[in-house]
């Protein structure tokens, strides 16, 4: 079965949103790391990656999160992600 974090565990790992008037899962969420970037991510089920981005907005990694636990790790700055070459 394919992974979807549910609200009450996403602002328990302090993720926020500023996107109240979306219903949920279309929100985006995100929440800081410890690079001083953050995780971004919209919790449709069957989800399976989080994207890292710049304070500027700009992203530069995606995360693999296929379970709680990989979101634990990504938030802990130890997840599976992919760098991304920038342009």
């Amino acid at each position: 079965m394919a992974y979807q974090p549910v609200e009450p565990v996403l602002l328990a790992l302090r993720f926020r949103t500023n996107e109240e008037r979306q219903p949920y899962p279309t929100r985006t969420y995100a929440a800081p790391l410890p690079s001083g970037n953050y995780l971004e991510l919209v919790p449709k089920p069957g989800m399976q990656h989080a994207d890292e981005k710049t304070p500027a907005g700009v992203k530069v990694a995606v995360h693999s999160v296929h379970c709680l636990e990989d979101l634990q790790e990504s938030l802990a700055g130890r997840g599976r992600r992919q760098v991304l070459e920038l342009k």
